[in-house]
């Protein structure tokens, strides 16, 4: 079938409801590469194909997902498509669906966060000597070989589309008018952050690194409120840039790399949502390193996948971590994704005090959303629920207090970042010591001889001390109920944990004084899981991480880069 038919049928795109979004495009100097997805009946087997220059390219199913809820009759099927590209030609690329008798008919074009276009924002995006616009009228992506004067033509249309996207395009005009000024001085910019608030974590512990170890030519800084807990720390051995300030928004946008433990958008995106199309050229370009809060044990593919974080290096630490990347739906490639170990694991270090320490995760359940800066907040009902209750119960129980107290231990409670006025609404016993976010996690993990979690993370700093742990599960269905941010995944806590997993307040007590009467001593069998756990155990994280970026930007050097010269606008 020749592109004209095609085209002839574009009027029967409104009768198919078919939305074909694209979500990665890279142009290389030979190819342009595609990934996107369209939503079709489930289990109806259907032709998808890329339409340029009277020729039909078969694309290629990579995998498919089942939608939820009102649309369950429907599943969302993701492709990728390489495109050879000849020096000189111009190419319009449509995208078609083979519909039965209709034939083949054209999709409407839309771009999912991380295409460098978009529908209602103009775009002209530079590349490898090739400029990338859409056309609404065509319906199609038009890539055309570098030119002077008609990169000109686009950076107006650009700039005049921008001006009638409301106030926020009137800022966007001066923030990418301010970072072409910027970029002038072509100065490497690497950006480093753990929560905007607070400090503290594999962020801190890389950026520690990166100031005796970074490139000579790299300007970093660090993001972090202005007075918020270690704040002043961070100042004292390097720059630190105000969140959601003109200057981070301008650095986001120039910087080589953004580094975090965090992979909310306060991190990847700092625009907002509403004002994110304003910039999706220069977004789709940015280095994310994801350090990660804590090793991924289980599935939360539904928001770190590839198409909702745009991933460039995800840092994992333990090989079965590593193994279920590719197990789930993060669509994840193995150069993406480093077994490097965490960055904080360089600086564990023993100060055992006679501490027990209780150390829950928080319950995304219990939230009412995020504020305007990306941060949890909690629902009316948080005080009353059944995980404020049991910790209660537990930090008050006399049983276990009477016999820290006759053994020589202190019990000590520390809530997660998320809900850190949990301590607040509790009612402790004088002798628990409760923390707040002025205390190091790592002074913590030392000064402490046993852990007691329900499903945290920090489960696996313990471990990497060589530390027991004890898992308190009260609410295992309720928490894997598809409520939280992520389901179960590869990691059995009976199968796999460091330590027994108990489901009952007297249980739970039970233990906590089974292990304070016998020295918090680390049992062989769970000693062994730890062994079979980890693969590096040398205090070098941070170089392996530091050596990956180089490797990665070593095989991205000599591209031509949208971010610079011409065209930045």
């Amino acid at each position: 079938m020749r592109e004209k038919n095609v085209m002839q049928n574009r009027n029967e795109e409104t009768d198919s409801q078919v939305v074909c979004t694209l979500h990665v495009i890279k142009i290389h100097e030979q190819a342009m590469e595609v990934e996107g997805s369209i939503a079709v009946p489930h289990n109806q087997t259907r032709t998808l194909v890329a339409v340029t220059h009277s020729r039909l390219i078969p694309c290629q199913w990579i995998f498919c997902k089942k939608p939820q809820g009102e649309k369950e009759w429907k599943e969302i099927r993701y492709f990728q498509v390489r495109i050879p590209l000849e020096p000189g030609q111009m190419y319009e690329l449509q995208f078609c669906i083979c519909l039965f008798q209709a034939g083949y008919v054209a999709l409407t074009l839309d771009f999912g966060q991380y295409a460098p276009l978009d529908r209602k924002v103009f775009h002209c995006y530079r590349k490898n000597h090739w400029i990338l616009t859409f056309c609404k009228k065509h319906n199609a992506v038009l890539v055309e070989p570098q030119n002077t004067l008609r990169l000109s033509a686009y950076t107006l249309k650009r700039m005049k589309s921008l001006l009638l996207n409301g106030i926020s395009g009137k800022k966007a005009v001066l923030v990418r008018s301010l970072c072409w000024i910027k970029s002038r001085k072509k100065q490497r910019i690497w950006l480093v952050s753990d929560r905007i608030n607070r400090a503290d974590d594999n962020g801190e512990a890389f950026y520690q690194y990166l100031k005796t170890h970074a490139p000579a030519d790299v300007m970093l800084y660090f993001v972090l409120r202005k007075g918020s807990e270690g704040y002043e720390r961070i100042l004292q051995y390097g720059n630190v840039i105000e969140p959601f300030s003109w200057k981070h928004k301008i650095y986001h946008l120039l910087s080589e790399y953004i580094v975090s433990s965090q992979g909310n958008f306060a991190v990847v995106n700092p625009f907002g949502s509403r004002a994110s199309a304003n910039y999706k050229d220069r977004l789709s370009d940015q280095k994310f390193i994801f350090l990660q809060h804590g090793v991924t044990k289980d599935d939360q593919s539904s928001w770190m996948n590839r198409y909702d974080r745009n991933i460039y290096g995800l840092v994992v630490s333990t090989r079965q971590e590593y193994d279920a990347i590719f197990q789930y739906d993060y669509f994840y490639r193995p150069k993406e994704v480093w077994l490097t170990g965490m960055p904080r694991y360089d600086l564990l270090y023993h100060n055992e005090q006679s501490q027990v320490v209780v150390m829950p995760t928080w319950r995304k359940a219990l939230s009412s959303g995020r504020d305007g800066e990306g941060v949890w907040l909690m629902s009316e009902n948080f005080a009353k629920s059944r995980y404020v209750q049991f910790y209660e119960k537990l930090l008050n129980d006399a049983r276990l207090l009477e016999a820290a107290e006759r053994l020589g231990y202190q019990i000590s409670f520390m809530p997660h970042p998320n809900t850190a006025f949990m301590g607040d609404g509790i009612r402790f016993d004088s002798r628990v010591k409760v923390h707040d976010e002025k205390k190091s996690y790592r002074d913590l993990f030392a000064e402490s001889d046993l852990l007691v979690t329900d499903y945290s993370s920090v489960a696996f700093d313990f471990a990497y001390l060589r530390k027991p742990v004890l898992y308190c599960q009260f609410d295992k269905e309720d928490f894997f109920d598809g409520t939280h941010s992520y389901t179960k995944g590869y990691f059995d806590y009976e199968r796999d944990g460091f330590g027994e997993v108990e489901y009952t307040l007297d249980a739970t007590v039970n233990r906590v004084i089974e292990y304070m009467e016998t020295g918090c001593v680390l049992k062989p069998e769970y000693r062994q899981r730890i062994e079979d756990t980890f693969v590096y155990r040398d205090q070098d994280c941070c170089r392996r991480i530091l050596n990956r970026m180089g490797t990665a930007a070593a095989e991205n050097a000599g591209q031509s880069s949208s971010c610079h010269g011409a065209g930045v606008f």
